[in-house]
């Protein structure tokens, strides 16, 4: 499909107003990153933005991951439930996230020490 094929302008516009709440959390978790980073001010713009960037990457699929996590555990989540979490994942940031996981797959597969 080529650029310049008005087709495919109108299918690019119809995906992203399908997802406009999508775009919305990763730009609320965005946001708040950056005001985090920039509150503390420990990093550098470059790591700021990369920060920033992977936080919304991660919020925009958080509607569908609490709605699967809802239906395993039998959980009444409401529709404002996915605008929490956007704040909540651009607050902790990615370095948060990144660091219990790897303390998980570290006591689980016994890889290094889970106390670093």
């Amino acid at each position: 499909m080529s650029a310049n094929d008005p087709g495919f302008w109108a299918t690019l516009i119809a995906w992203l107003y399908a997802h406009k709440n999508e775009w919305g959390y990763a730009g609320l978790a965005g946001v708040m990153a950056l005001i985090r980073a920039s509150y503390f001010g420990r990093d550098s713009w470059p790591r700021r933005l990369m920060d920033a960037a992977m936080c919304s990457m991660f919020a925009f699929f958080v509607k569908p991951t609490l709605l699967i996590l809802a239906s395993i555990f039998n959980w009444q989540v409401g529709d404002d439930a996915a605008w929490v979490a956007a704040i909540l994942i651009g607050f902790t940031g990615i370095d948060y996230f990144s660091f219990r996981i790897r303390k998980q797959l570290d006591k689980r597969f016994g890889g290094e020490s889970a106390d670093q």
